[in-house]
């Protein structure tokens, strides 16, 4: 801690003196100081059918390789992880090299959220919640591990499709067929909500 305080100090901005006197700490806490937020890994592996978020508090801290949602509730954190929004993903993401690059602007931002109830909004918090329960259970694993497509738990696969099921019920009555039936109706919603 020595040799940052002195690093600080010879960096000379009011960022860097300020916090000479507490080197143990980041310069920039990106993560919101209280409360909960969803993280976003701003890249993931193609193979995946679902990009592992995070739902974690603010003591823990993002390095610059995720996107966060400061605030971000198990409702949030549910529709995000559902089959529905990663088949969103897939066809507006960018790609670094082959793997799908999630961003705010293009991914995030344009997403056509449904209208919920009450009652609907408490289903997709209370199967979220599974999800991340189901997770916890194999402690140990990495959630690269978790959702690596050969190696993920029928469990976990299980609480995903259970969320799933909720999440399409959001925008029809009936199932969707397929990754096309989805993008048709997402699509549609996206040309609505444009249009006004």
């Amino acid at each position: 801690t020595d040799e940052l305080r002195k690093l600080r100090i010879e960096a000379g901005h009011p960022a860097a003196l300020k916090m000479a006197e507490s080197p143990h700490l980041f310069i920039q806490v990106s993560q919101p100081r209280s409360g909960n937020y969803i993280l976003v890994p701003s890249v993931s592996s193609e193979r995946r059918t679902y990009v592992p978020l995070g739902f974690f508090n603010a003591d823990v801290i993002s390095t610059n390789l995720n996107y966060i949602i400061p605030n971000g509730t198990l409702y949030e954190f549910g529709i995000l992880s559902s089959l529905l929004h990663n088949d969103w993903m897939r066809l507006v993401a960018g790609r670094l090299e082959s793997r799908y690059r999630y961003s705010s602007s293009v991914v995030y931002n344009p997403f056509p959220w449904p209208e919920v109830t009450d009652a609907q909004r408490q289903e997709i918090e209370r199967l979220a919640e599974e999800v991340l329960l189901t997770r916890a259970e194999f402690t140990g694993d990495t959630l690269a591990k978790l959702y690596d497509p050969d190696l993920m738990p029928d469990k976990l696969l299980a609480a995903h499709q259970a969320l799933d099921s909720a999440v399409d019920r959001l925008y029809r009555d009936r199932p969707f067929k397929d990754a096309t039936e989805r993008l048709s109706c997402l699509l549609a919603r996206y040309e609505a909500l444009v249009a006004h």
